[in-house]
C-alpha cells in the first residue's frame, strides 16, 4: 500500500497501540536516570560557583590591600598577558620601572650606609656614627630630603663570612639596619662590593634567599664589577665586556635560583662608567627585571673642565643615550675621586641628570654619599646637608617630576 495513501475510517477508529520495541527502557528507569543527571549537574554547578566566589573574594581582598580593583579576567580566574615576573613586585615595562601597583617609579636615591659593612673602615668614626644612628638617619631622610625612595646599603661578600671582621655580629647588624630602612618605607638596594667572584656568588645567594619575599629589596650583584676585586686576575678584566657578560649571567642565575624575582641593578665595565655595549653583550634574566647602573664622579682624570660639551658627549655615549631603550639609573654620582673635587662640575652633572630624567626617559639617580670622610659627603655632621647635599635636594629631588 502506498504510504502516502489516505487512511480508511476503520483504520482511523482503531485504538492507537504503543510501538513494541524489545530494547525499550522501562519508564521508571528513565525517570531515575533523569533525576541522577539533574542532581549531578546541580552539584557540579554549586562546586563551580563556590570555587569562583572564593577566587573572586581572594582577589578582591588582595586588590584592596594594593589599592586596585580586580579586572574581569582576574575575577574569572584568568590573566590576560601576565607579567614576566608575576606577583606584587617591582617590574619593568620596556625601559621604565613600575612599582607593585603598576605606577611608574623614578629612583630618588641616597647612600646612607657606605662604611659599616665593608672592609675599608667598618669601625671608624663615620661608619660607627652611621650604624649607631641608622634609625634616626633613615627617618631624617624621609622627612627632610624630599621624595627619597631608595637607600643604598653597601655590603661585602668576603667579610660577611669572616668571623674575625672588626664589626662583630656583622649579619645581625646588617639585617637590623635593613629593617630600620624598611620601617621608613624605603626600597633598599643591597650592594655587594669589593669581593671576588667566589665570595660574591655565595653572598648574593644568601641575600636573595633571605629577602626573596620582600618586594622592596633590590640587589646589585657586584658594584663596579671586577675593577675593585681583591683578586689580581679578576681586576685585569675591568674593561672586558665578554667577561662581564659571562659572570653577570652567572650572578643572575645564582640569585634567581633562590626564588628572588625583584629588580637587579647591574653595573657596567670600567667602574661602571660605561654601559654602552649592553645591547651587544645582552644579559639573560628569566624575570626580565634588570636595571643598569651608571657611575660618574666630578674628577674625570684631568680636572681641567667643568661639565662641558665634551663631558656631556662622553656621558651620552656611555649611558645616557640608551635610556630610550633600556632602564638606566645613574646609581652613583659623587663629588670626589682620586683626591680631586670639582663642585662646579658636580652642579652641571646634577642638572644634566635632572633633565635626563624629566625629558629623556632616564630612570633616576642615587647620590654618593650621606656621611663620609671625604668631599663626597652630603652632610658635614651626619645631619644637616652641606653644599653638595643642598644642591641635590634643590636641583634633583625637588625638580624631578
Amino acid at each position: 500500500m502506498d504510504k502516502y495513501a489516505p487512511k480508511t475510517q476503520e483504520a482511523i477508529n482503531q485504538p492507537i497501540q504503543p510501538p513494541q520495541n524489545k530494547n525499550a527502557v522501562p519508564s521508571k528507569l528513565i525517570i531515575l536516570s533523569t533525576i541522577v543527571i539533574v542532581l549531578l549537574i546541580t552539584v557540579l554547578g554549586a562546586v563551580y560557583f563556590l570555587s569562583t566566589k572564593r577566587n573572586q573574594q581572594s582577589l578582591q581582598i588582595s586588590s584592596q590591600q594594593e589599592g586596585t580593583e580586580p579586572t574581569p579576567t582576574q575575577i574569572l580566574g584568568m590573566e590576560a598577558n601576565p607579567p614576566s615576573t608575576g606577583g606584587n613586585k617591582f617590574t619593568l615595562q620596556g625601559n621604565k620601572i613600575s612599582n607593585p601597583n603598576g605606577a611608574q617609579f623614578v629612583v630618588k636615591g641616597m647612600t646612607p650606609m657606605y662604611g659599616p659593612f665593608i672592609s675599608g673602615d667598618p669601625i671608624g668614626d663615620w661608619s660607627t656614627y652611621s650604624l649607631n644612628n641608622a634609625a634616626s638617619i633613615f627617618h631624617d631622610l624621609k622627612i627632610n630630603w624630599p621624595g627619597v625612595n631608595v637607600v643604598r646599603i653597601f655590603t661585602e661578600g668576603q667579610v660577611a663570612k669572616d668571623p674575625a671582621f672588626p664589626l662583630a655580629n656583622y649579619k645581625t647588624k646588617l639585617w637590623d639596619t635593613v629593617q630600620k630602612a624598611r620601617a621608613e618605607g624605603f626600597v633598599v638596594l643591597l650592594v655587594n662590593s669589593y669581593s671576588n667572584i667566589a665570595d660574591t656568588r655565595l653572598w648574593i645567594k644568601e641575600l636573595a634567599l633571605r629577602y626573596k619575599d620582600d618586594p622592596n629589596i633590590w640587589i646589585t650583584p657586584s658594584n663596579e664589577p671586577f675593577c675593585t676585586s681583591p683578586d689580581a686576575v679578576e681586576k685585569t678584566h675591568c674593561l672586558d665586556w665578554q667577561y662581564w657578560q659571562n659572570n653577570m649571567n652567572t650572578f643572575i642565575s645564582d640569585i634567581r635560583s633562590q626564588g628572588f624575582h625583584n629588580p637587579l641593578l647591574v653595573n657596567g665595565i670600567n667602574y661602571s662608567w660605561d654601559v654602552s655595549q649592553i645591547g651587544t653583550y645582552p644579559l639573560s634574566d628569566p624575570d626580565n627585571n634588570i636595571i643598569y647602573g651608571a657611575h660618574r664622579y666630578a674628577y674625570d682624570g684631568t680636572n681641567t673642565n667643568n661639565f662641558n660639551s665634551s663631558e656631556k658627549d662622553s656621558v651620552n655615549s656611555k649611558w645616557a643615550n640608551l635610556s630610550t631603550t633600556y632602564p638606566i639609573v645613574a646609581d652613583e654620582i659623587g663629588n670626589f675621586n682620586e683626591d680631586q673635587t670639582n663642585f662646579t662640575w658636580l652642579q652641571g652633572m646634577v642638572d644634566f641628570v635632572t633633565d635626563w630624567v624629566n625629558t629623556r626617559q632616564g630612570d633616576g639617580m642615587i647620590a654618593f654619599n650621606h656621611y663620609w670622610s671625604d668631599a663626597n659627603s652630603q652632610t658635614d655632621d651626619g645631619k644637616l646637608p652641606n653644599a653638595w647635599g643642598n644642591y641635590y635636594i634643590n636641583n634633583y629631588l625637588r625638580k624631578v617630576k
